[in-house]
């Protein structure tokens, strides 16, 4: 049995605001966060993002395949 475990942590920094949708800035994440844990065939898979600037917005999401 082997297993695997890997984290990426992305960082998004937005710096123009655009005309079409002046409150993009409100609901876009600042960071993702993903962990992946295999084992034999199996993947476990958890995605974490968050608007540091909200308490009210972010995302989370588990996979396995």
């Amino acid at each position: 049995m082997e297993a695997k475990f890997q984290i990426s942590l992305k960082f998004s920094l937005m710096y123009k605001v655009f005309d079409d949708n002046p409150d993009i800035l409100d609901y876009m994440a600042n960071f993702e966060l993903t962990d992946v844990y295999g084992v034999d065939e199996h993947r476990f898979t958890l995605m974490l993002r968050n608007n540091l600037s909200s308490d009210k917005y972010g995302a989370a999401e588990a996979t396995w395949s």
